[in-house]
């Protein structure tokens, strides 16, 4: 009999006074704490989650107010840089969530435009390939909330 082993997600915290934090989770179990980062300026938020290189670590995703998207690559807790991925995206765009979209192994960022305009970015390896628009237009009787597997 195979075992499959599940990613458990962590828990990211930001204070005030911009130190991002986190709690190592097993079993719903807190695992201690660790800063993860100095300071990140009020400028910047923490926008999504997700392994964007492949090598199974969940990586921070920011976004900074001028629209500058911006990767943290994590390795058991540790920060191993930063890396913009892509020009600033504008205020009318709103990231929807981010997932394996394309089975490479590698998550991925769906964001959606207030036009109701639904847009994919494959990422490998913590690169941008790209861009496509996956849909028409969604009409504003609909708001996407994020991508999960669910099949």
């Amino acid at each position: 009999v195979q075992t499959v082993q599940r990613r458990t997600g962590d828990v990211l915290w930001q204070h005030i006074n911009g130190q991002v934090h986190y709690w190592p989770m097993l079993n719903g179990q807190r695992q201690g704490g660790i800063n993860i980062a100095g300071p990140v300026g009020p400028e910047w938020k923490l926008i999504a989650g997700g392994d964007f290189n492949g090598e199974g670590t969940e990586d921070a995703l920011w976004q900074h107010i001028n629209g500058q998207v911006h990767w943290w690559p994590m390795l058991n807790g540790v920060r191993q840089g930063g890396l913009n991925i892509a020009g600033p995206v504008g205020p009318e765009w709103r990231l929807a969530g981010a997932g394996d979209l394309n089975a490479d192994r590698t998550d991925d960022i769906l964001w959606q435009h207030i036009n109701g305009q639904v847009h994919w970015w494959p990422i490998l390896s913590g690169v941008r390939q790209g861009g496509l628009d996956i849909a028409g237009l969604v009409g504003p009787e609909w708001r996407l909330r994020g991508v999960a597997s669910l099949d």
